[in-house]
């Protein structure tokens, strides 16, 4: 798949009948890169207990998790996690990921997109997010979407014995 590829880029809700393809997308891009909080087969997580977090995510008023599909193979998955105290239920978490094979065409930007369009319909006013500073592409593609460094978390993973450190960004949407 290349930055020409002509393939329909598909977003929806992620449902139940999902959750065996949801496991084998994130064994296959937990392996790919450190850029993400989990490696390969560390979510041990059966299809019927995908398929509970599934429904709860889907029961959720304020949160979401979005598959990305080409030719019916998710190659995208984003979600945002809605907070529920009173205080913070202005808030939200985002977190994305994209098959190595696709990154830069896009994919990531269509799926922020999709994400901060859903937070805004749901009244969410602040959304956060922590991406490995080193990794300029996530970077670049969240500056671009408008999200702000308010700052640094040190030794955010560890990851072979070595520390990495995490930018903590966030978007205010009102």
């Amino acid at each position: 798949m290349d930055s020409k590829s002509d393939e329909p880029f598909n977003i929806r809700k992620v449902t139940e009948d999902d959750a065996e393809r949801v496991l084998d997308y994130i064994n296959l891009v937990s392996g790919e890169s450190d850029n993400l909080t989990f490696g390969i087969n560390e979510l041990n997580c059966t299809v019927n207990e995908e398929k509970n977090i599934i429904q709860a995510i889907n029961n959720s008023k304020n949160s979401v998790m979005l598959i990305g599909e080409i030719n019916n193979e998710i190659v995208a998955m984003g979600n945002i996690g809605g907070l529920s105290r009173s205080r913070i239920k202005h808030r939200g978490t985002l977190a994305i990921s994209v098959l190595k094979k696709c990154w830069n065409l896009g994919i990531g930007t269509k799926m922020i997109v999709e994400l901060i369009n859903f937070a805004k319909s749901k009244n969410i006013e602040v959304l956060d997010l922590e991406v490995r500073s080193d990794n300029v592409y996530a970077v670049r593609m969240y500056k671009k979407a408008g999200f702000e460094i308010i700052g640094v978390y040190k030794k955010y993973f560890k990851i072979d014995k070595e520390y990495y450190d995490a930018y903590i960004m966030t978007l205010e949407l009102k």
